[in-house]
């Protein structure tokens, strides 16, 4: 990446997104995604704050993140409602 604005400093390199193989898939409760996703807004809050003339990344990148964070949501959507299911089979057990 370049440097910002004509001075010396080299801003930080953008997060790599997790590999395909990288998730396990079995809901963890922080999972690979969820720390790719806080470290790439994290990325961007300081890339805007600190080195406002480097070019964030490119739109079609933001398309897959959006994309990303929509599948997570329903994954997370899911996850919460196999929770619920859990617990109320233990519920009943348990009566």
């Amino acid at each position: 990446m370049e440097a910002c604005n004509g001075c010396s400093c080299k801003p930080p390199a953008c997060p790599k997104a997790p590999g395909p193989d990288d998730c396990c898939q079995k809901g963890c409760k922080v999972c690979v995604w969820d720390i790719y996703r806080d470290k790439m807004n994290a990325y961007r809050a300081y890339m805007q704050q600190h080195h406002p003339g480097v070019p964030l990344p490119d739109v079609e990148e933001q398309q897959q993140q959006q994309m990303m964070d929509a599948s997570m949501d329903a994954f997370e959507r899911l996850e919460r409602q196999l929770l619920q299911q859990q617990q109320q089979r233990q519920q009943l057990q348990q009566q």
